[in-house]
């Protein structure tokens, strides 16, 4: 951490803190595939699969929030503090009526059908948290701490995560929002919660399947 944290936030136990400052890393090139440590290759991928054109590509899903209060709940809200964040800058309508092909896409399948109905709100109502490795542009980071200073500072300052902490996901929803990212296949990766016997059996069958180039391993409890 102390490569690229600066001194007065170590030691650090949030992953806010750790996550939002990868653009301190001198190292880090401007294009760069974050993993959490539950997210594996399963399948040979390309460059193409994570960029094209020198844009991150990923898939933009509305979602409309709903978490209850769990022992989580530093974790949960974050989407909802990260998701004020870009109806601040950006307008709903405006976004999707310059790139309308980047919300409702073949490559989303029956996902298209979660973004229709939410499309109609004046206002983002979150974003479908698909939990694979993430596509990021390191200029992305270095404009949200040019225009949210504030509040990327109290994020990476706390010791441990807090409920009103955003977390690196703002980074993600950004790149959604300015357009800057190219659509990909839904399918091509999946996320397993791995709360259950019958979940991790699916987990297993996922894996060894050979049907996803990513996964994510996540071990969620209900």
């Amino acid at each position: 951490h102390s490569d690229y944290i600066p001194a007065e936030w170590l030691p650090t136990f949030s992953s806010r803190c750790i996550d939002m400052n990868f653009q301190r890393i001198p190292e880090l090139a401007e294009h760069f595939v974050y993993f959490n440590d539950d997210m594996f290759l399963t399948k040979p991928v390309q460059p193409e699969d994570f960029f094209k054109n020198g844009k991150p590509c990923d898939a933009a899903v509305l979602f409309a929030v709903n978490y209850k209060a769990t022992d989580a709940l530093a974790l949960h809200v974050a989407p909802i503090v990260d998701t004020a964040i870009i109806n601040k800058y950006f307008n709903i309508k405006q976004v999707i009526k310059k790139n309308p092909g980047n919300w409702l896409n073949p490559r989303y399948g029956k996902h298209n059908f979660i973004t229709l109905p939410l499309m109609v709100y004046h206002n983002f109502t979150g974003f479908w948290p698909f939990h694979l490795p993430y596509s990021y542009l390191k200029s992305t980071f270095e404009t949200i701490w040019e225009k949210e200073p504030e509040i990327c500072r109290s994020s990476s300052e706390h010791r441990f995560r807090e409920p009103m902490d955003i977390n690196q996901w703002l980074m993600n929803y950004w790149q959604f929002a300015s357009g800057n990212f190219v659509p990909r296949k839904i399918s091509s990766g999946k996320a397993f919660q791995l709360h259950n016997v019958k979940n991790a059996e699916a987990a297993a069958a996922g894996v060894t399947s050979g049907r996803y180039k990513m996964v994510c391993l996540n071990d969620a409890v209900e």
